[in-house]
């Protein structure tokens, strides 16, 4: 290959990466429905065309945007229960606490805040207007991973049956990407609270959400 094709090459990849991380930016801010191609191109500071070049349309971007994001979240949430199921002896219940706090560690955790509100946007934005390629996405990348909470839940809580622990799980999947979605002019609960609730409060949205989700799940310690 030569230089000048190799000058080109790198081009493509800076182009098509800026125009990627402009849209997770975008996205995480103004959300699908409120996200025009426009938008994202002013942000990477692109013509329309490049972004037809490299992903096709606008529909194409976000549902790579969300398949990427999807990938290495529940890589994650996968990786991390795995390494502590396995660390417990054979007997051992896991701690109810614990589990919940890996789930919903991509949506809260420091430093992960944006990709964890672009996540949960996405998600609510593809349940109520799938595609193939979405659907694919979650049968291949949050199913398997659904799978394993369950399990582990059921496991923390013997006495419960494993197909209350579907429900249980769905119920706290739900209620933590609608809760992240709440946010700007969504406001609501400060809205109903008079002001003395604001979602904006990152610190008092964790913890509410984690006390709801401890006592719906029966965790031994609920957050105070």
């Amino acid at each position: 290959m030569t230089a000048r094709a190799n000058t080109t090459s790198d081009k493509d990849s800076d182009t098509k990466k800026r125009i990627f991380a402009a849209a997770k930016r975008v996205l995480a801010r103004n959300g699908p429905g409120g996200t025009s191609l426009r938008d994202i191109t002013g942000e990477a500071d692109v013509n329309v065309a490049a972004v037809s070049y490299y992903f096709g349309s606008k529909e194409s971007l976000e549902e790579e945007v969300f398949e990427r994001i999807a990938k290495a979240a529940n890589k994650k949430r996968t990786s991390n229960l795995k390494a502590y199921i396995d660390s417990l002896a054979a007997d051992e219940r896991p701690s109810t606490d614990r589990i919940i706090r890996i789930f919903v560690e991509p949506y809260l955790a420091d430093g992960e805040e944006v990709e964890g509100l672009l996540l949960a946007r996405l998600i609510v934005h593809h349940r109520l207007s799938p595609s193939e390629r979405t659907l694919k996405v979650s049968k291949t990348y949050f199913d398997p991973m659904a799978k394993l909470f369950v399990k582990a839940l059921a496991r923390a809580a013997p006495d419960t049956p494993e197909e209350e622990m579907f429900w249980r799980y769905e119920f706290m999947s739900n209620a933590v990407v609608m809760a992240l979605c709440a946010v700007g002019s969504a406001n609501r609960i400060e809205r109903i609270s008079g002001g003395r609730v604001d979602r904006a409060n990152q610190e008092e949205f964790r913890r509410a959400l984690m006390r709801f989700l401890q006592m719906g799940l029966g965790s031994e310690r609920p957050e105070p």
